[in-house]
């Protein structure tokens, strides 16, 4: 089943000129100025391993330099969006082996004596903040011997992702257009006030609502926060979203809503919950509503089981540290936080002759 962050993600940063618009933004200074993003295009396909496409989606886009210096191969940026409420903290090791992907996509399908530029770009809208690497150096365990690193650095491997991290980033940095209002609607989608925040982004919609596809951005927007709200109420969606839009939208305003209201009682994703629906309509589609409604409670169970799984590792592996060593440093909260299955069956096991704290987290501790 199609995540709605990641639909969403690709509907509107796969169109080249809101792409354009957010590389701009978030790109080095001296890189987006140098690249002729007019010319932006999206190369089809994803590199993501398949057994993490439920929590990463991704986008490749491919911009020639601004003047074509040199006969130089155009840079090609690698969006990757991560939308997890952990953090992964082997992320820079995964976006090695992305970009590795394209490369090899590059040398099948092209001829060159070099290889292209891949900028790797991370976004992030967790529930916490990200603590994890961002340098594939910081994986790599080189000893307390800094000499090691500064000798052996050139011959390892390297990668630095750029990391865009929405939840501690203020909105008034994200810009007020389309682009802006995609992404502090992702960054603000699980906030119980949602419908507040909603009535704060009124320049924003306004914004929208003045651009060329503004319409039909806002119909994809309101598709993604009835998919994603928590018990969406479809009319005061709808009555926050007018009045932050303005007066003159409100016939486009309600055109889109009959349209998602169809939509959603095909897809299963009205949930029963909008009113006026007339009596009598078909047995049909009360079962479509009602099947898609039980696979929505399914896949958010089957979620919720395997986050409460990890977090309950998480603690009972803090409790025999705790009990062993007393109060914990936070460092060691920190590794905790972002631990994997492998990191903590490691320590586990480590844990049971290891005589310090730090001893029990061996060369994590100081990457």
């Amino acid at each position: 089943m199609s995540n709605p962050h990641d639909s969403l993600f690709k509907q509107v940063f796969g169109q080249p000129e809101r792409a354009a618009v957010f590389l701009k933004r978030f790109l080095p200074g001296p890189v987006g100025d140098g690249l002729a993003l007019e010319r932006v295009a999206v190369v089809p396909g994803s590199f993501v391993d398949e057994a993490l496409a439920s929590r990463h989606t991704d986008l490749l886009l491919e911009v020639p330099r601004r003047g074509d210096p040199g006969g130089a191969e155009p840079l090609w940026v690698y969006v990757l969006l991560e939308h997890q409420s952990s953090v992964d903290g082997w992320m820079a090791r995964r976006v090695m082996r992305y970009v590795d992907r394209i490369w090899d996509r590059w040398e099948a399908e092209r001829s060159g004596s070099k290889l292209p530029v891949v900028v790797p770009l991370v976004v992030y809208h967790g529930r916490r903040r990200w603590t994890g690497p961002t340098s594939l150096h910081r994986l790599v365990s080189w000893g307390d011997a800094p000499s090691f690193e500064e000798a052996l650095g050139e011959a390892v491997p390297s990668l630095r992702f750029f990391l865009l991290d929405l939840g501690t980033i203020p909105d008034e940095r994200l810009g007020s257009d389309g682009v802006a209002l995609t992404l502090k609607l992702m960054k603000h989608i699980r906030e119980r006030d949602f419908l507040r925040r909603l009535e704060r982004l009124a320049v924003d919609f306004r914004a929208v609502w003045r651009e060329p596809s503004g319409l039909s951005l806002l119909e994809q927007l309101m598709h993604y926060m009835l998919a994603n709200m928590d018990a969406p109420d479809h009319d005061d969606l709808l009555r926050v979203i007018e009045r932050a839009a303005g007066p003159e939208t409100g016939a486009h305003i309600m055109t889109i809503a009959d349209y998602l209201r169809e939509q959603g009682r095909q897809q299963g994703l009205d949930q029963g919950r909008q009113q006026g629906l007339a009596q009598g309509r078909e047995e049909g589609r009360e079962e479509g509503r009602e099947e898609g409604r039980e696979e929505g409670r399914e896949e958010g169970r089957e979620e919720g089981r395997e986050e409460g799984r990890r977090l309950a590792a998480i603690e009972l592996l803090e409790r025999q540290l705790r009990r062993r060593f007393g109060a914990l440093e936070q460092r060691a909260l920190e590794l905790l936080e972002a631990s994997t299955d492998g990191d903590r069956m490691r320590w586990g096991e480590q844990l049971l002759d290891a005589p310090t704290l730090h001893e029990v987290f061996g060369s994590d501790w100081e990457h």
